[in-house]
This record gives structure tokens, C-alpha cells and sequence, in this order.
């Protein structure tokens, strides 16, 4: 389906032979320090994730701080002029374009890509043509023809591949109007295909239903509809440009999720950072009113996330490109009418380093979980591994400020979680927890860490029942529907 091969005359042969891609980002905040390998004798196709300042904005100050020997001959980089079909030599003294894809190789061993000192977020534009208020542009050429061309992510944050737009340059056209179009719609007018295309070393990847990295590049393609009237500009979901650290920053409410099983691809395409999922064949979309939910089964006998319920792990960094030092979530839940709760269960939350669960108690050095449980007669608690826990499991604290302690059946509520991170080795820090808004536990005693390697790092969707005896095991098939899952750094219900 995907035919380059004679576009590459010399690099070829490097291609044949190259070993399989791998980015990585370190552990980077909001002021772009996030990084990337590049590997030794293997082809990559890259893209800056920052602007860079106008006195290091070039081949050399980017690059050549990072990789070792003389560019040319150890280290090389190639651009791509779509017009001529025709790979280009890019100069150490050229300046390089966010948004734009490079091949790049190392013959001589691994280096750590990082930007320089001052670097800033890519600016954006405020758009209500992009699924988010704000989008980074970049126009696709085109002679009338169908055209390769390399492209990148240029956000030092993930995005989601379903969330990317287009639009083209005429309001007579409805992808020129307003509300733009999804690539979905733009490839069926023929102007930008849906889907791109990552080299992994060995072969191509497609990127449609992933999220994409930052410093992934890519190949997209502007279709035969595609003309210097009709230019397609591709819009890549961003934030807010004046938008602080205090604001509400992921928003999942499966309104637009399909009907039916919710699997991995599912999860994959509407969470963003995740790390693995375990679906399991227990959860589907549920439309009820007007409104669409997930319901996780919960079958007899089943205890365990291996026998009921379902997980998914999501990473902030590969998300977001951040960690966090504090955090709010929300999300809606509800039993179903005549739930039996027995022992209990595991509700999602947050967590760090690890993710200390399963009866590996954390020490302070390797990581935490704060989710949430019912317990006996449906009483809602946190389900916490900290440093000062008891035990090998998780510690209780329970939600008993507020009128009801009790999770009602065939009842929506809204539950939301605060965490602080502690000074590490200090018992500073905060888990605060509201039931539909009111304050239900708040303890600023918690002590999650003796280091500061890892913070607020990820979201744990996980439910099942249990423990792990089969004196915990539901004793009816049982549901749960979730809704609304939400993701701040202000408050949300109050």
C-alpha cells in the first residue's frame, strides 16, 4: 500500500539493513526537555518538538551538542522536497522547521537528542476548526497531483491520531468552513490522505488509531484534489496558548465512542499514553438517554482483574509530556440496580513511579497507588500503597465526611480525587477526596516518596473484585457504568 522505494535511490541499501526505531522521553516538564534516542546505523525519521531560540535554531546548535563525530560522514541529516520527488542535503548552518520531518542517522553510536537551552512551546493558533481551542498549522504542497511529504509532531507532548484535522484554503469548500474536517472526511474530497506513516527501522508503521510521540516524523500525502486553490493545511490538536498549568486538560465522555465491545484499539485511540490495556471483552460503549457510557462486567465467581473487570495503564509523559506534582480527577460511577457489593472492589486513580499493587508494598523509593474501593455494604474508601503503609496491601481510608457513606445502586455519582506529592521524606503530602461534590476525606499527612525520581505519573483504570479469595468473588453477574473521566490541575465538583 505504501510505496517509497523510489524515492530513495542511495539510502536504499541503509534502509534494507536498519534496526527496528525507538523513541523515548525522558522525564520532562512543560519547558521541552523531553528527549529522544537515536540509534547507531539505523534511519529515523524525526521532527524538533520545540521552537528553538533564533541564536540555536539550527542543524549544528540542535544536534551536533548531541551526537559524536563530523556531520557528513558520522552523523547525517536528509530533508525532502515533495515538488521534485527528491531527497535534499540539509547544512549544519540551516535552520530547522517545527513541523517538518527529517531522516537522520548516527553510524557512530547512541545519542540522546534533546533542544537547547531557552527552547519554548511551538506557538498556536486559536481555531475552531481543531478539535482542541487551539491547533499548530502546516500546509501540505500540491501541484494537482498526488504528493509525498514529510511531516512531524511538533508538540513536546503525545497526541492522539484521531484528534488531527485538515482544512483547506477556500470557505466555498465545507473542510474551508468552520467546524474544518476530520482526515476521515478530507481524504473522501480528495485532499489529504488519513493516515501516515513512521519508519521503524525495518519497515513502516501506520499511525492511524495511535498516538503519536514527540520527535515522531512521519509521511502524509496530499491527494489529486489538492491545488495551489485548494491547499490542505493540517491541524494538530494543541492547547491553549496563554493557558497556564491551572486548567482541565483531558475531558473522556464516549459520546463519540461506536456502540458495542470498547477493546484495545478503543482504548488506545481515545486514552491518550497508554501504556497496555486488558480489556478483556468486559467493557462496552452503552448508549442510555441520549447519553453514552462505558459498562464493565463483573461475571459470578470472578475475582480478580484476570476473572472480572478490565485495566488500562496510562503514562503522563507519553501523554502530556509532564508529570505532575498535584492533581485533580473526576469520573462519574454507578451500580447497577440490586448490586451486591460482598467484600468489595477496585475502583481507578492515580499513581506513581511504579505503581506499587498486588502485595508489593512501596518503600519510598520505587512508587505509589492511590485508587479507590467499595467495601462491605458498598462504602467508598481509598486504596492506598504509600510509604507508611501497614501492611503488604494497601491501606483503607475511608470516605466517612460525608452524609452518605454508602456508593447508592441504580445511581450516578461523582466521585473526584486530590493528590499532592509530598516533600520527599516529609509527611506533607495531601489525598483529598469528594462525593458529588462534597468533601468526604481530606488528610495532608501522606508521605509518597523519599525521592523526587518520580511524582503524579499516571492514570490506573482498574476495577474488579477483590482481594484475591474467593470469599471476595461476586455472587450474581454483576455492572458497573462509568462517564465523564476528567483531569485537572484546578478543582472540579467544588
Amino acid at each position: 500500500m505504501f510505496k517509497k522505494y523510489q524515492f530513495f535511490s542511495g539510502l536504499a541499501l541503509l534502509l534494507i539493513t536498519c534496526n527496528l526505531y525507538a523513541a523515548t522521553a525522558s522525564n520532562a516538564s512543560n519547558d521541552c526537555k523531553t528527549t529522544t534516542s537515536l540509534y547507531a546505523n539505523q534511519w529515523q525519521i524525526i521532527g524538533i518538538p520545540c521552537e528553538a531560540p533564533e541564536n540555536a535554531n539550527t542543524v549544528k546548535a540542535i544536534f551536533a551538542d548531541d551526537i559524536a563525530g563530523n556531520y557528513g560522514t558520522d552523523w547525517i541529516l536528509f530533508g525532502y522536497n515533495p515538488s521534485s520527488n527528491s531527497y535534499e542535503n540539509v547544512d549544519l548552518q540551516d535552520v530547522l522547521q517545527v513541523g517538518t520531518g527529517y531522516w537522520i542517522i548516527t553510524f557512530t553510536n547512541l545519542a540522546l537528542l534533546d533542544m537547547p537551552s531557552g527552547s519554548q512551546p511551538v506557538k498556536q493558533i486559536e481555531s475552531t476548526q481543531c478539535i482542541s481551542p487551539s491547533c499548530f498549522e502546516t500546509t501540505m504542497t500540491s501541484n494537482g497531483t498526488k504528493q509525498w511529504q514529510l511531516v512531524a509532531n511538533p508538540f513536546h507532548h503525545s497526541f492522539s491520531w484521531s484528534a488531527l484535522r485538515g482544512k483547506v484554503a477556500t470557505i466555498k469548500h465545507s473542510c474551508g468552513r468552520e467546524e474544518g474536517c476530520t482526515l476521515t472526511e478530507m481524504q473522501t474530497e480528495g485532499f489529504v490522505e488519513d493516515q501516515g506513516w513512521n519508519f521503524d527501522g525495518s519497515a513502516y508503521q501506520p499511525l492511524k488509531g495511535t498516538d503519536v510521540a514527540p520527535w515522531t516524523g512521519m509521511w502524509m500525502v496530499s491527494l489529486n484534489t489538492a491545488s495551489n486553490t485548494h491547499l490542505s493545511t493540517l491541524l494538530f490538536p494543541g492547547i491553549k496558548p496563554d493557558s497556564g498549568p491551572n486548567e482541565e486538560f483531558f475531558n473522556l465522555n464516549f459520546m463519540t465512542s461506536p456502540l458495542g465491545e470498547y477493546d484495545i484499539e478503543d482504548i488506545k485511540r481515545e486514552w491518550l499514553g497508554v501504556l497496555w490495556a486488558h480489556p478483556n471483552g468486559r467493557v462496552n460503549v452503552i448508549e442510555e438517554n441520549g447519553n453514552r457510557f462505558l459498562r464493565v462486567d463483573y461475571p459470578q465467581g470472578g475475582v480478580g482483574p484476570r476473572e472480572g473487570g478490565a485495566q488500562w495503564k496510562i503514562d503522563f509523559i507519553k501523554a502530556f509530556g509532564t508529570t505532575y506534582n498535584e492533581l485533580y480527577i473526576s469520573y462519574k460511577l454507578r451500580f447497577a440496580n440490586g448490586f451486591d457489593p460482598v467484600k468489595g472492589g477496585k475502583f481507578p486513580g492515580l499513581f506513581g513511579g511504579q505503581g506499587n499493587t498486588g502485595g508489593h508494598p512501596a518503600d519510598g523509593y520505587d512508587g505509589w497507588t492511590a485508587r479507590m474501593m467499595w467495601r462491605v455494604d458498598a462504602a467508598p474508601v481509598f486504596y492506598v500503597y504509600h510509604t507508611d503503609m501497614q501492611g503488604n496491601f494497601g491501606d483503607n481510608f475511608y470516605w466517612d465526611e460525608v452524609e452518605t457513606q454508602l456508593f447508592p445502586a441504580a445511581e450516578w455519582v461523582q466521585v473526584e480525587h486530590r493528590i499532592v506529592m509530598n516533600t520527599p521524606g516529609n509527611k506533607d503530602g495531601i489525598l483529598q477526596g469528594w462525593y458529588n461534590g462534597k468533601l468526604a476525606l481530606d488528610k495532608h499527612d501522606m508521605r509518597y516518596r523519599h525521592v523526587n525520581s518520580f511524582a503524579i505519573d499516571g492514570f490506573y483504570f482498574s476495577t474488579f473484585f477483590g482481594g484475591s479469595s474467593d470469599s471476595w468473588a461476586p455472587i450474581h453477574d454483576e455492572t458497573i457504568d462509568f462517564d465523564d473521566f476528567i483531569f485537572s490541575t484546578v478543582p472540579i465538583t467544588h
